[in-house]
């Protein structure tokens, strides 16, 4: 149960890598499209979202903290995250260094969100970091399903001994 618990969560953490990168290459080769208005992007990050059933869902965040997401209206930013652990740990960070946050209810939706973000290479557009946001409640469904019944509990912890999911 442990060995099924930490491969779903090890192959959506790299899946989570593949798409920040995968968005940083398309920022780059299309350098004079501005992301929050193209929708091609659009769909480029929407399709993200759906490949893993609404887990992961990628966001922008600009070097001020303006947190845009990609749907009916990108143009706009929902919210200013400076104030975040997640933010300011990796916009003083290196570029393509992953930073788990600690889990935050987000502003926007009044969900639980474990965000990992990176800082890029390059800002594009003023955004400055890829923030690919974990629905927690999906992960811990996730964990509730494999959990050992009646009194079995499942956690996802980081290396500094912060709980950043649970089930139940």
């Amino acid at each position: 149960i442990v060995h099924a618990v930490e491969q779903y969560s090890d192959s959506h953490f790299k899946m989570a890598g593949i798409f920040q990168a995968s968005t940083e290459h398309w920022l780059e080769a299309s350098r004079h499209k501005d992301p929050k208005a193209d929708a091609k992007f659009n769909a480029f990050i929407s399709e993200f979202k759906q490949r893993t059933n609404d887990l992961i869902d990628l966001r922008l965040i600009g070097s001020r903290g303006n947190l845009y997401y990609f749907g009916d209206d990108s143009k706009h930013p929902r919210d200013n995250v400076a104030d975040r652990e997640y933010f300011q740990a990796v916009i003083r960070a290196l570029s393509g260094i992953p930073h788990i946050g600690t889990p935050v209810i987000s502003r926007v939706t009044g969900e639980w969100r474990l965000p990992i973000t990176v800082r890029m290479k390059q800002t594009h557009h003023d955004l400055a970091v890829i923030n690919a946001s974990f629905n927690v409640s999906a992960l811990t469904r996730a964990f509730e399903a494999e959990r050992p019944k009646p009194n079995g509990t499942l956690g996802l912890w980081r290396a500094d001994g912060t709980l950043l999911a649970r089930a139940p």
